[in-house]
C-alpha cells in the first residue's frame, strides 16, 4: 500500500471540505478568537494603548473581527494545501485561540517551536521528526505564513485602531525576524565557533605540555658531570657557569667565529670535531638556552629543542631516527612521566616551524647505517622546512671538512647544510675554561675541607700551566674534555700534575675507568686499575 502526499486525501490528517471553509470557517475562527478575548480587551496591552490614543471607538471589536476573518479566508484561499481537518481543529483549540489572542491584542510573539510540538502531539507525529520530513506539509511554513498574513492584513486596514495594531505587530515581527536571522547566523557559525573553542583548548593544553617539557630539559641539560671528580662522584656543575664559548670555522671562511653566533645565523649546519672538543656540550648549551627562555630572555627563546642522540638510537632502534620519538629521545626516561599530546610535534615542525633539532654523533652510527641516515636527513629537511637542524660528528675516516668533493656514502650531508669545524681552545680559552670549571663545582656538595682545596686548585693551575716544564700538559688542554680532566686530576691529587704526557694519559684513564665502574655498580681491586 502506498501513501499519498496529496493534502486532499492525506491519510494522517484527513481531508477538509474547502467549500465549508470558504463559507464559514474563517469567520467562525475569527469570532472565536475575538469573543474569547473581548471581555478583557481593555485590559490588554494594545487595548490600553488604543484607549490612551483615542482609537478604541465603538464597534472596534467587530471591525477587528471582520479584518481577522478576511485575513484567514484569504490565507486558506492562497494555501489550499493546509485545508485539513487536523489543522483547523488545532487552530480552533482553546489553547491556540488564547495564544492567537495574546499575539493580536498583547503583542506576544508566537512560539512556533512550541506550536509545532503541540500540533505533532495532536497528529501523533514523533517530536524527533524534522519538520521538513512531516507528511503533507511543513508546520514551520504553515505558522510563519499564517502569522505573516494576519499582520499584513491588519497593517492594510482602514480602521485607525486596527491599522495601529498591524503596525505594532509588523514591528514585532521585524524584530523577531532580526533575532531569527541572528540565531540562524549563530547556528551557521556554531561549528566554526565550536572548532575555535576546541582549538583554543588544544592550544592551551599544548602550551602547558611545552612548558613542562622545557622545564624538564632545563633541569636535565643544566648540569655537567665530569668523570672522576674526587671520591664524591655525585659532584656536578652548573652548565650556565661552566660553559665557555668556542670558535667554529665554516668551509670557505677565512676566520673562525664564535659558535653561538654562527649557529644562530645558520639554520642548517654540520659541526665536526675530535672527541672531547665540546660538540655535545654545545648542543646541551643550546637546549638549555631554549628552556631557560621560559623565565629569562635568551637569543634562543621560543625555540623548541629536540636532542637526538645517535649513539642511543644505534643501540636501541633499527633504522633512522623517528620524528614521533623526538620527545622520547630528548628526555631522561627515569624522570620523565609525561606524554606529548597528539599532533604537538607535527604542529611545532609544520605550522609553527620553531623546532631546533640537534642530532648528536653521526660517527656513533655503524658504517652500514650512515648512508640511510643521510637519506633520512635530506628527506626530513624537505618535509619540515624552515626549522633549524644541527648535526655533530667526529671527522670520519676518508672525509675532510675542507672539500665538498670528499662526500661519500659515509659522509654525505644534504647540500643545504653548512659544514664547519669546531676549533681547538686558544690559550685565552683555556684560562677561561679553568676559571669557569672551578666556579661551576656545586659547593653545597663539598665539606669544609674540600672547598678550600678547590679554591687553591683554581688559583694554582693556570700558574702551573704557564711553566715551560708543563708545556705538553697545556697542549693537551686544547679540548674541553681533556682540560676538564686536567682540572679534576690537579684538584683530586692536591696540586700534582704529571710531567710526562703518558703519565697524564694513565691517570686520566684510571679516573675514567673508575667512574665507569662506579656507574655500573662494581669496583676493581686498586692494583687492577694500573694493569
Amino acid at each position: 500500500m502506498t501513501t499519498s502526499n496529496n493534502p486532499a486525501d492525506g491519510p494522517l490528517l484527513g481531508p477538509f471540505d474547502p467549500v465549508t471553509l470558504a463559507g464559514g470557517v474563517a469567520a467562525n475562527l475569527a469570532t472565536t478568537i475575538l469573543q474569547h478575548n473581548a471581555e478583557r480587551l481593555r485590559a490588554t496591552t494594545f487595548g490600553r494603548a488604543l484607549m490612551r490614543l483615542g482609537l478604541l471607538k465603538p464597534g472596534f471589536t467587530d471591525r477587528l473581527q471582520a479584518t481577522l476573518a478576511r485575513a484567514i479566508d484569504e490565507y486558506f484561499e492562497q494555501h489550499p494545501g493546509y485545508l485539513m481537518s487536523g489543522v483547523i481543529s488545532f487552530l480552533t483549540d482553546p489553547v491556540t485561540i488564547k495564544d492567537l489572542g495574546d499575539h493580536i491584542l498583547n503583542g506576544l510573539p508566537m512560539d512556533i517551536e512550541k506550536l509545532t510540538k503541540r500540533l505533532a502531539d495532536d497528529l501523533d507525529i514523533p517530536h524527533n521528526l524534522h519538520p521538513s520530513a512531516w507528511p503533507c506539509f511543513n508546520p514551520y511554513d504553515l505558522f510563519h505564513s499564517l502569522f505573516s498574513k494576519l499582520d499584513a492584513c491588519f497593517g492594510a486596514d482602514a480602521d485607525p485602531g486596527v491599522l495601529w495594531i498591524g503596525r505594532q505587530l509588523a514591528g514585532l515581527r521585524s524584530d523577531a525576524d532580526a533575532v531569527q536571522a541572528q540565531l540562524g547566523e549563530f547556528q551557521r557559525d556554531l561549528p566554526s565557533l565550536f572548532n575555535t573553542v576546541l582549538a583554543e583548548q588544544q592550544a592551551e593544553h599544548w602550551i602547558d605540555f611545552e612548558h613542562q617539557f622545557l622545564r624538564h630539559l632545563q633541569n636535565r641539560f643544566g648540569r655537567l658531570a665530569t668523570p672522576g671528580a674526587r671520591e664524591l662522584h655525585g659532584v656536578n656543575q652548573s652548565l650556565s657557569i661552566a660553559y665557555i664559548s668556542l670558535n667554529v670555522k665554516a668551509q670557505g671562511n677565512a676566520e673562525p667565529i664564535r659558535a653561538e653566533r654562527f649557529l644562530f645565523e645558520t639554520p642548517l649546519i654540520v659541526i665536526r670535531g675530535p672527541a672531547g672538543s665540546g660538540k655535545t656540550t654545545l648542543l646541551n648549551w643550546i637546549t638549555w638556552c631554549c628552556a631557560e627562555g621560559l623565565t629569562n630572555p635568551t637569543p634562543w627563546r621560543g625555540g623548541v629543542p629536540f636532542f637526538v642522540p645517535l649513539r642511543t638510537i644505534a643501540r636501541t632502534e633499527v633504522g633512522a631516527p623517528r620524528v614521533n620519538h623526538f620527545v622520547q629521545y630528548s628526555v631522561d626516561s627515569e624522570l620523565w612521566s609525561g606524554s606529548e599530546p597528539d599532533g604537538w610535534i607535527h604542529d611545532v615542525l609544520v605550522n609553527q616551524k620553531r623546532a631546533i633539532v640537534m642530532i648528536d654523533g653521526v660517527d656513533e652510527l655503524p658504517r652500514s647505517r650512515r648512508a640511510e641516515f643521510w637519506d633520512w636527513l635530506a628527506k626530513f629537511v624537505d618535509d619540515y622546512p624552515e626549522n633549524r637542524v644541527i648535526v655533530t660528528s667526529r671527522t670520519l675516516p676518508g672525509s675532510s671538512a675542507a672539500h665538498d668533493s670528499d662526500n661519500t656514502p659515509q659522509w654525505n650531508p644534504p647540500s643545504a647544510f653548512v659544514d664547519a669545524n669546531l676549533e681547538e681552545m686558544s690559550n685565552a680559552d683555556i684560562s677561561s675554561f679553568i676559571e669557569h670549571w672551578h666556579d661551576a663545582v656545586d659547593r653545597d656538595k663539598l665539606d669544609e675541607f674540600e672547598y678550600p682545596t678547590l679554591l687553591r686548585a683554581k688559583e694554582q693551575l693556570p700558574q702551573k700551566l704557564e711553566d715551560p716544564a708543563n708545556r705538553r700538559i697545556r697542549e693537551l688542554c686544547s679540548t674541553p674534555l681533556l682540560c676538564a680532566l686536567v682540572c679534576v686530576l690537579h684538584w683530586r691529587e692536591e696540586g700534582y700534575l704529571p710531567r710526562q704526557r703518558v703519565d697524564l694519559y694513565n691517570r686520566c684513564c684510571d679516573m675514567l675507568i673508575e667512574a665507569r665502574d662506579l656507574k655500573r655498580g662494581y669496583s676493581h681491586p686498586p692494583a687492577l686499575l694500573h694493569i
